[in-house]
């Protein structure tokens, strides 16, 4: 047993304990700057963020440093919208719209008031439970009719629409005009300037394209369909369980032989492709440019010219003549370079690293931030009458089991409480801690190493692996990672057998 760890009182009774959560503020460092008293708690925009009291649930606005402005008397209300500097509000179980002074811009009339539509002055609302939209005066522009809606891109004219008694997708106009009838049976994927759209004919259904007009480009008769690549106007679509390339015409350019196609979306015109479960990249007419030798690839980034790739249980980055640019040191997949950062993302058995294009491992990129101070919900513990036993604090807290004992995260880090809040086990693991049952051992993290701990908190075999699974009921082993090696260990840790990825 750890020096730091209590032991655990094995006669305890549970007595009636009950975890709770409360929202407060954090500013971008993490530090709290809004106590956490709020039951929810809204974004900062304009200056004000809506918050809900514990006691009677109504909602109100602070500014940040934690003061009512507008006091809390609305049943309900969302953030305010940066662009208009108005929000949804409802008072007495009816919506409007308020200013930042609390004056109602559009009288609460309305079932319901969601959100301002993106690119256009209408806002989305509801009555009888159909939802349509409204103009900044409070007129009807679209009749409320739909189950659901979404307003699509400019460009299009289009808002998608969902029919409420059968789910079928269709398509108006902002005339409130149907431009196509509730038919399709799945959420169209809207690609530049045209739309993959599913239909049912009989029990099956197909897929096929059509224009912004809603006339048909590709008729549908394909079992799975992705957008056109604009760039080199091709598309991936399946047919008889294979994947193949198609033109705007719809006839295959690449007979469907693949088990799997990525997206053209590069310059260099290639996407991975996958054959007899191995992964290369092919050109438009499905030809291979690169041979399919890898276990799993993900798209080419045009920035960096590199694309990753896992041989085994490693991954690195290739350029696009199929060689290792970034050497295949790291386990798990990345999906490439962000755009923000020029960064990619490595996850490591969990754990998150951040590396250039030239491989070297760096710094975490900040986020962006407002400037606000950002909500954060923060865990304690509320004893049978509903008295604070341990204030909110903890960044997660976990149910009771049997014994009384509570998991905990605190500054991202995991231990375990007893009912009155004691630490039993300080917080210095990566991950979470406790089997579920007595008579188990559950793989966890300390300082970047995997070990195993045992029901009563106790670490049973020592923090030397890169990696580790939980042990399988089944055969009672458990497979780690060490020296760069897949291995079966027993619940003494001794390893039984060599894992091969080859």
């Amino acid at each position: 047993m750890k020096k730091n760890q209590k032991p655990f009182d094995a006669k305890i009774t549970p007595i009636a304990r009950r975890i709770f959560a409360l929202w407060g503020y954090a500013d971008d460092e993490g530090d709290i700057v809004i106590e956490p008293r709020y039951q929810q708690a809204g974004d900062f925009n304009c200056g004000l963020a809506p918050v809900q009291e514990r006691k009677d649930g109504l909602f109100g606005y602070i500014d940040t440093d934690g003061q009512y402005v507008l006091k809390p008397h609305y049943t309900y209300a969302t953030d305010f919208d940066s662009r208009y500097g108005l929000a949804p509000a409802c008072r007495s179980g009816l919506s409007g719209i308020i200013d930042k002074n609390g004056q109602w811009v559009i009288k609460p009339q309305f079932e319901k008031i969601w959100c301002f539509a993106e690119y256009y002055d209408l806002l989305c609302a509801s009555e009888n439970d159909l939802s349509g939209y409204i103009d900044l005066q409070g007129r009807w522009v679209i009749k409320p009719r739909w189950g659901w809606t979404q307003m699509l891109s400019p460009a299009t004219g289009l808002i998608l629409v969902q029919e409420p008694d059968y789910g079928r997708y269709g398509f108006i106009n902002l005339a409130d005009h149907i431009v196509l009838q509730a038919q399709l049976c799945e959420e169209p994927i809207y690609g530049t300037g045209h739309f993959v759209v599913g239909i049912e004919i009989g029990e099956d259904k197909y897929f096929g394209v059509m224009d912004t007009c809603c006339q048909w480009i590709v008729k549908p008769q394909f079992q799975a369909l992705k957008p056109f690549s604009i760039r080199h106007g091709v598309a991936c679509a399946k047919y008889d369980g294979k994947w193949g390339i198609i033109g705007w015409d719809g006839k295959w350019i690449s007979k469907p032989v693949f088990d799997e196609i990525g997206s053209f979306e590069n310059s260099y015109g290639i996407a991975p492709g996958q054959k007899n479960g191995k992964w290369g990249f092919i050109d438009v007419k499905g030809r291979w440019v690169i041979k399919p030798q890898y276990d799993r690839t993900c798209d080419f980034d045009d920035r960096t010219g590199l694309a990753a790739a896992r041989t085994g249980d490693k991954c690195g980055f290739i350029d696009h003549t199929g060689i290792y640019v970034i050497e295949p040191t790291f386990v798990g997949l990345s999906f490439g370079f962000e755009t923000e950062t020029g960064l990619a993302c490595i996850h490591t058995f969990g754990k998150e690293h951040y590396i250039n294009s030239q491989g070297k491992l760096v710094d975490c990129p900040k986020k962006d931030r407002s400037g606000f101070p950002m909500p954060i919900r923060l865990w304690g513990i509320k004893d049978g009458k509903g008295n604070v036993v341990v204030p909110p604090k903890y960044e997660q807290l976990y149910g009771f089991d049997e014994r009384g004992r509570a998991e905990f995260k605190q500054d991202g880090k995991y231990g375990v409480l007893d009912l009155n809040g004691c630490v039993l086990i300080e917080p210095i693991y990566d991950s979470r801690i406790l089997p579920s049952m007595e008579g188990q051992l559950s793989a966890t993290c300390r300082d970047g190493r995997y070990g195993f701990v045992d029901y009563e908190g106790t670490e049973i075999i020592p923090f030397v692996f890169d990696f580790a699974d939980d042990f399988d009921p089944d055969t009672d082993m458990a497979k780690v990672y060490i020296d760069d090696e897949w291995w079966l260990i027993d619940c003494h840790g001794k390893k039984h057998k060599r894992i091969s990825f080859e």
